[in-house]
C-alpha cells in the first residue's frame, strides 16, 4: 500500500502542486481469479487439528461471489469475523493467520477482499464496506455464537464500519489509522510535506475509525508494533484517546512491524483475555 502510495506521489510531483490520491492508491486488485485447490484446504486441516474447515461462499448482491473459509472450534462460543490487508490473499496468508488465532480456539470467518484471491469482482471503497456488511449478516444468520470482528490494516476500516452498523461482541483493530488524510501525513516523508498538497479523493476522506471509536461502547483491543512504518502506533494511540468505551485496551507489541502483532506471547495472552471479557459483555446496540 506504502509503495503504491509513492508511486502516486512521484506522478504527482511532475504534474502539479496539488495530488489528489484515489482509490487505487489503497486498494489493490489482483484482476485474476484463484480457485481453490484440495491442497491448501488439506494444509489448513492439517493447521487446525479437531477443527472443521468448511468453504464460504456469499453471492454478493451485484452477482459477483466472494469466497473464503470458515474454521470450526467443535467447543468454541465465539465466531471472529478477520479483515485482512489490503495485499493479503487466503491462498498465500493463511499459514501465518492460522498461526496466529489457533491459540484462542474460536471459530474464524475469514473471505478474500473482492478483486482478490479467491473472490471476483473489483473492489472500491463502497463495495468492500456494503461486503463487510454482507458477511457480517451471513455468519449472524448462521451462527448462534458471539461475533467478534478483527481487521488488520486496511482492514481495520472494514471491520470499523461494521462496529458502527452492526451488534458485536468485541471488536479488535490492528495496525489501524484514525482516518485516511492522518495517514497520509504520517506515511509522507518530511520532504514531501512541503511545496504541494497531498489530498484523497471524496470516497477516502470519508473512510476513518475516528468517528466509529466514539461512538462505539463495546470491548474494544487495538493492537500495533512499535515500529510498523506503514501504519505509524501514532495513529493507533489517537484512536485510543478518542475512544469512549469503557473497556478499551491498547497494546503496542515492542520491537514489532506491520502485522507482527499476534507473533508476541504477551499480546496473545492479553488477546485471550480481551475473549473472556467479549464474552461477557451485553452486545453494542446500533
Amino acid at each position: 500500500m506504502v509503495r503504491l502510495l509513492f508511486i502516486g506521489l512521484a506522478i504527482g510531483l511532475l504534474q502539479a502542486c496539488t495530488l489528489l490520491l484515489g482509490e487505487e492508491s489503497f486498494i489493490l486488485n489482483d484482476n485474476r481469479l484463484i480457485e481453490p485447490s484440495a491442497a491448501t484446504l488439506n494444509q489448513m486441516r492439517k493447521m487446525s487439528p479437531g477443527a472443521v474447515i468448511d468453504e464460504v461462499s456469499i453471492q454478493r448482491q451485484d452477482g459477483h461471489t466472494a469466497r473464503g473459509i470458515w474454521v470450526k472450534q467443535p467447543q468454541s462460543d465465539t465466531v471472529i469475523v478477520y479483515f485482512a490487508g489490503n495485499a493479503m490473499r487466503i491462498a498465500d496468508s493463511f499459514p501465518a493467520v492460522f498461526e496466529q488465532f489457533h491459540p484462542f480456539h474460536t471459530d474464524l470467518v475469514w473471505l478474500d477482499h473482492r478483486g482478490k484471491g479467491w473472490s471476483d469482482g473489483l473492489a472500491n471503497v463502497e463495495n468492500l464496506l456494503q461486503d463487510a456488511l454482507g458477511t457480517y449478516d451471513y455468519v449472524k444468520a448462521r451462527s448462534h455464537k458471539k461475533i467478534l470482528v478483527h481487521g488488520f490494516s486496511l482492514g481495520s476500516f472494514i471491520a470499523g464500519h461494521i462496529m458502527a452498523y452492526r451488534p458485536v461482541a468485541g471488536a479488535v483493530l490492528e495496525a489501524s489509522a484514525t482516518n485516511v488524510e492522518d495517514w497520509i501525513q504520517v506515511a509522507l516523508p518530511w520532504y514531501m510535506r512541503y511545496g504541494f498538497k497531498v489530498q484523497a479523493v471524496a470516497s477516502l476522506s470519508q473512510v476513518g475509525n475516528d468517528k466509529v471509536v466514539v461512538e462505539y461502547k463495546g470491548p474494544l483491543l487495538l493492537l500495533v508494533g512499535e515500529h510498523d512504518r506503514t501504519i505509524p502506533a501514532s495513529l493507533t494511540r489517537k484512536l485510543f484517546e478518542l475512544s469512549r468505551s469503557s473497556q478499551k485496551q491498547m497494546l503496542i507489541v515492542p520491537e514489532g512491524g506491520h502485522g507482527h502483532a499476534l507473533a508476541d506471547p504477551d499480546a496473545r495472552q492479553r488477546y485471550k483475555q480481551f475473549l473472556q471479557v467479549s464474552h461477557y459483555s451485553q452486545l453494542t446496540e446500533k
